[in-house]
C-alpha cells in the first residue's frame, strides 16, 4: 500500500514543480515586457520620409543620420522637433530639413545630397555632389562613384565647405555627358561601369601646353584622351564635343568594351572637319 501511495504522489509533486516553474516563466516574461513598455512609453520610433533609393541600399549611411537624431526611437516631445533639426543641420548629407513630431512618431524630411564624384588628398578621401558640397567619406560601392584626380587645392576641405574649382567643375561636367549618352544610347550596359577615374592634372594645359587637358581612365588603365575642355575645341583645334562622344561611343557599340584592346582612344583629331582659324574668332560684319 505504502509503494502505491507514494507512486501516487509523485506525479502531483512533479506537476507542482512544472507548475511553478510555468508561474516563474510568465512572471519574467510580464516583468519583460512591462520593462520594454515602460522604457518606450512616450517614445516613438525616428521615421524618414522621400527617402532616394541609394540611401535605402545605404545602410552606413542611414545609421550616420540616426546615430546624428541620438537613436532609433525618440521622445514624443513638441520640444524634440527643434531640437533634432539642429542636430540634423550638422549632416551635411541633408539640406532643407523638416522635423516632426506626431502621435506615434518623430518623422524627417529632407533633401539628400548625392555624390557625383570621389577625390583622395593623402589618406583622405570625401565626397563631392553636383552643387560642389564636400560630403564626408560613407563606403557607397553601390553608385559607382568615379574618382578626379589631379585637382589642386591648398589643402583638404573640411565637409559641407564648397569649392570653386574650375577643374572638378570640368570632370563633373564630363561626366555627366558620358551618363546621358549612356542613358540615351546604352542604358543596358553603361559605357561608365567601365570608367574608373579622370584626370583633370593638366587642365587648361597648367603642366603641358601641348599635352592633353582631361583623360579618363578605364578600369584596366586604358586611356581616353578627352583633350580639351567642353567648349573650347574650336580654340585647340580639336574635334567638336558632340563628335568626340560619338566617335567614343561608336568605338564601346562596335568593340563591346573599352578595355584590353589599345592603351589610347584618342578623341581630339576632327574626323569630319577641321576648323580653319577664321572659324576661332566671330564675324564682325566688314
Amino acid at each position: 500500500m505504502t509503494i502505491i501511495a507514494e507512486d501516487w504522489k509523485r506525479p502531483l509533486k512533479i506537476a507542482g514543480v512544472c507548475a511553478a516553474v510555468l508561474a516563474v516563466g510568465i512572471g519574467l516574461w510580464l516583468l519583460e515586457r512591462y520593462l520594454r513598455t515602460s522604457r518606450l512609453a512616450g517614445m516613438g520610433p525616428l521615421v524618414m520620409e522621400e527617402v532616394p533609393t541609394w540611401v535605402d541600399q545605404s545602410r552606413p549611411l542611414q545609421e550616420k543620420i540616426i546615430a546624428a537624431a541620438g537613436g532609433a526611437y525618440l521622445p514624443l516631445q513638441e520640444d524634440v522637433a527643434q531640437a533634432l533639426a539642429a542636430n540634423l543641420w550638422g549632416v551635411v548629407w541633408l539640406d532643407n530639413i523638416h522635423v516632426s513630431v506626431t502621435p506615434s512618431d518623430v518623422r524627417i524630411r529632407a533633401t539628400w545630397r548625392r555624390p557625383v564624384v570621389l577625390l583622395e588628398m593623402g589618406t583622405v578621401r570625401f565626397y563631392v555632389d553636383q552643387d560642389l558640397v564636400v560630403l564626408d567619406y560613407v563606403d557607397l560601392p553601390h553608385l559607382g562613384i568615379k574618382r578626379v584626380t589631379g585637382v589642386q587645392w591648398p589643402q583638404v576641405p573640411l565637409p559641407g565647405e564648397v569649392l570653386d574649382g574650375n577643374d572638378l567643375k570640368e570632370a563633373i561636367d564630363i561626366l555627366a555627358l558620358l551618363e546621358c549618352m549612356d542613358i540615351r544610347t546604352t542604358p543596358g550596359r553603361p559605357l561608365l561601369a567601365e570608367i574608373d577615374s579622370i584626370d583633370v592634372s593638366n587642365f587648361q594645359g597648367r603642366r603641358s601646353p601641348n599635352g592633353p587637358h582631361v583623360v579618363l581612365f578605364a578600369r584596366d588603365g586604358t586611356h581616353v584622351i578627352w583633350g580639351a575642355e567642353i567648349g573650347t575645341w574650336g580654340k585647340h583645334l580639336e574635334a567638336r564635343d558632340e563628335e568626340k562622344l560619338a566617335r567614343l561611343y561608336s568605338y564601346y557599340k562596335e568593340c563591346g568594351t573599352l578595355m584590353g584592346l589599345v592603351k589610347y582612344i584618342d578623341l581630339r583629331s576632327p574626323q569630319y572637319e577641321v576648323p580653319s582659324p577664321i572659324d576661332l574668332y566671330p564675324s564682325t560684319g566688314r
